[in-house]
């Protein structure tokens, strides 16, 4: 191992004793041959471990550990005020999505912009241009009119629906 994992586990596991027989004994050849690591270990154990020493040691189950737990964080919540239920719902928004104001008012511009693009676009006479008839659809209907035209006569004309029969 290298003094990074070495370290790594006088933090945690070792002052603990719950790493497995293998582990120690690495980690204690490890401190007779390296200083730098034997150091930190004298600097973990003066304090994190020493002062724990004489602490007598309590029994309790999970449940209630958890159950304490639950208990002091409703303890430190703050009563929840009566407000709008919009208000409420725009600072939770707020809350869970984590923008700094320059990117939210840069966020908030670009909606804006997409929404008057888009307003404004169907507004275009371009697009207005494009759902009137236009001059070549009146073109091939005259076309197929004068072509029934020329094979029947205007007494035997079956343009087939009211609508060719109001444009022709």
């Amino acid at each position: 191992m290298i003094c990074k994992d070495i370290q790594e586990y006088l933090l945690t596991d070792y002052p603990d004793r719950q790493l497995n027989a293998e582990s120690t004994a690495e980690i204690e050849m490890h401190l007779r041959s390296c200083v730098q690591c034997l150091q930190y270990s004298e600097a973990i154990c003066k304090s994190l471990v020493e002062p724990f020493s004489g602490a007598t040691k309590i029994s309790l189950t999970h449940e209630r550990v958890w159950n304490n737990i639950k208990q002091r964080i409703k303890e430190e919540q703050p009563e929840a005020s009566l407000s709008n239920p919009f208000v409420e719902m725009i600072r939770r928004a707020r809350q869970s999505v984590s923008l700094n104001r320059p990117a939210f008012a840069l966020l908030a511009v670009s909606v804006i912009a997409l929404i008057a693009m888009a307003y404004f676009n169907t507004k275009n006479p371009e697009v207005a241009v494009l759902s009137q008839p236009s001059e070549s659809g009146a073109k091939s209907i005259s076309y197929v009119a004068d072509e029934l035209s020329d094979h029947q006569s205007d007494d035997q004309a079956d343009y087939g629906t009211d609508i060719e029969k109001y444009f022709l």
